[in-house]
């Protein structure tokens, strides 16, 4: 299964043109369910946060504890991006900038717990 990235449409698709594919899709099905939400990721960007911030906003009025880590990597992540998050998402959330010179920092991992399993 050939798997490749799309940066015109900013998605990740396996193989296949169709949205039910797109990384996208199982995210925001997560987001929806999730008692807890944790992004650790290498960069923050407004492209991507404009597709999640409203998911991220149901996921707070439901007391779904949310935690952002985001790095620097080769200096990609917006500032817009992070004021987005700190301004749009309720205060109780976390967003913490992983900062460290000598190492690479290039996570991409996107973990959700539910209170059903």
């Amino acid at each position: 299964m050939a798997q490749y990235i799309d940066s015109k449409e900013n998605r990740i698709t396996f193989g296949s043109d169709q949205q039910s594919c797109w990384l996208i899709t199982p995210l925001k099905k997560s987001l929806a369910k999730a008692s807890s939400i944790d992004f650790i990721v290498s960069f923050v960007m407004v492209s991507g946060v404009r597709l999640l911030i409203e998911d991220l906003k149901e996921g707070a009025k439901r007391n779904a504890q949310i935690r952002i880590l985001c790095g620097n990597t080769l200096n990609i992540t917006e500032p817009a991006a992070l004021a987005m998050l700190y301004y749009e998402l309720p205060e109780n959330i976390e967003i913490r900038f992983y900062t460290e010179n000598r190492r690479s920092f290039h996570p991409k991992s996107y973990l959700f717990r539910r209170e059903d399993g």
